[in-house]
This record gives structure tokens, C-alpha cells and sequence, in this order.
């Protein structure tokens, strides 16, 4: 088993002015820290297969996430409650952890208009859901993946995600595309689709990535 881990200290500070101003005795200040503990190990078996496991534990003494895997020449397996084979794929064509100024609030006119669409159209991937997920190996430069979330069992679980996704890496650039669908929390027809096309490449060191995306909401009971 290999341990490791992190940890961090940050000194926020933040003060609201105008319509949204700070009430008396506000400070704005405050330390913030984070860290993790990340217990993994991996072993393989005469077969030819290589199993392995992940555990995270953070400093609220919680188990973040944690998983399953198994290796071998058909390709990739992973189970558990981790980010999926496909958010894995595609970080090279996505912006992170971007979020647009004033996003659903204004541009899709939020909750008021009963719209609430999303404010990114990237792949949806849930790292705290237990999920299973499979990675085909790279084959004359494609490879392709598939992620699946089981919302719950109970009446208002039902918010089952599936994405896919398939990459073909030329050498010069590799490009991509991502799809995932999302259901409603009861059974009420409504879902989200998402889909992502993007690419990579880089020049003398420095590198360029483009992704395109859209998000579809589809209303309950047929509605728009």
C-alpha cells in the first residue's frame, strides 16, 4: 500500500461593497484549509490482470473518494465513488473549473423564468456518486470510454447519468467527443443532455485547447 497525501492553508479576505455591503461587525477574514490522505495500492495477479484501489480520506476525517480498478488487455475497469473514466478523458478539451460571468442567472433566465439551465456544457461526471466506468486501451490512435451513475433506489432517485466518450490522438493534435444524459429525480421525462467536441495540440512547448459545447434541458411530462 502507498500513503500520500497534501495539505494546504489559505488566508481569505473578502469585502462587499454597495447593494450587497458587508453588515456591521463583519470581518471578511478567515484562514482555510484543506488536505488529504490518499491510501493506494495495486497488484498483479498471474493472469495477467492488475487490480487496484484508491482511498481518500480528508481532514474532516471523511472518506472523499475511493475506488476499484482492474487493468489487463482489454482495456480499463474502474467501480466506485471516484471521478469517471470519462471526466478522465476529457480534460484536454474542457475548461476545468470555469464557470461564465453571471451564467444561469441572467443569461438563461434562471429560476424565475423556470428555465435554470446549466452554466457549462461540459460532460456531466458526479466524483462522489458511485459509478462504474470502462476505457477501451489506445487502438491506431482511438480509444473510447463509457461512464455509468445509478441515481438511487428511492422515488425521487431516479437521476440516473450515462456519458460516453471517443478521442483519436493524430500526434500533432488529438481531438474529441463527449456526451452524457442525465434524468430527472422522479420519473417525470425530464432530462439533461450534454455534449462536448474539443481539441488539443501545442507549439514549441505551448499549448492550445479548444472545446465546444451545448446543454439541452428537457421539461416534465413532455413539456419544453
Amino acid at each position: 500500500i502507498d500513503i500520500s497525501g497534501s495539505y494546504g492553508v489559505e488566508y481569505y479576505s473578502e469585502s462587499n461593497t454597495g447593494g450587497s455591503a458587508d453588515a456591521a461587525d463583519v470581518s471578511g477574514d478567515d484562514f482555510i484549509d484543506d488536505g488529504l490522505i490518499v491510501f493506494s495500492g495495486s497488484s498483479t495477479a498471474d493472469n495477467g490482470l492488475t487490480f487496484g484501489g484508491r482511498m481518500t480520506l480528508n481532514h474532516a476525517n471523511a472518506i472523499e473518494d475511493q475506488q476499484l480498478t482492474i487493468d489487463g488487455d482489454f482495456g480499463h475497469f474502474m467501480a466506485g465513488a471516484q471521478d469517471g473514466v470519462v471526466d478522465g478523458m476529457d480534460s484536454f478539451m474542457t475548461p476545468g473549473s470555469l464557470i461564465p460571468e453571471n451564467g444561469a442567472v441572467t443569461d438563461n433566465g434562471g429560476t424565475t423564468a423556470g428555465v435554470g439551465l446549466l452554466s457549462s456544457s461540459m460532460v456531466a461526471d458526479n466524483p462522489g456518486t458511485e459509478k462504474v466506468g470502462f476505457r477501451t486501451n489506445v487502438m491506431s490512435g482511438f480509444q473510447a470510454g463509457v461512464s455509468y451513475e445509478d441515481g438511487g433506489e428511492g422515488a425521487t432517485n431516479n437521476n440516473d447519468m450515462t456519458a460516453w466518450i471517443v478521442t483519436y490522438d493524430a500526434g500533432v493534435a488529438k481531438i474529441g467527443y463527449a456526451n452524457s444524459s442525465t434524468g430527472s429525480t422522479t420519473a417525470n421525462g425530464a432530462k439533461t443532455d450534454q455534449s462536448q467536441v474539443g481539441f488539443s495540440t501545442s507549439f514549441s512547448g505551448v499549448g492550445i485547447s479548444a472545446g465546444f459545447g451545448t446543454s439541452k434541458t428537457a421539461g416534465a411530462n413532455g413539456a419544453a
